[in-house]
């Protein structure tokens, strides 16, 4: 079925709606584990550097950084032999 009128507009509306929901959600997951990750280094169950946390934001940076990175990495489909990731679809 093809959407056209006030049914393509609101369509179009409900995708963006979801997709901010889903990407919030996710900021808000990974957050949450950045922060768990550096208290566990701030009490030395992870290495101490991970335990650090920015003074003016409050936010782990160390730990920010290294999710960032593996995020990164894994979104672009790279892995440690160098072959791309075979789509599931």
């Amino acid at each position: 079925m093809i959407l056209t009128g006030a049914g393509k507009v609101l369509g179009d509306v409900a995708a963006v709606t979801f997709i901010w929901a889903i990407a919030s959600a996710g900021a808000t997951w990974i957050m949450g584990a950045d922060r768990s990750e550096a208290i566990a280094a701030a009490d030395d169950g992870r290495p101490r550097l991970l335990g650090h946390f920015s003074e003016r934001l409050g936010t782990p940076i160390a730990v920010n950084l290294l999710s960032g990175a593996v995020a990164t990495i894994d979104g672009a489909g790279l892995h440690a032999d160098g072959r791309q990731r075979q789509p599931l679809l």
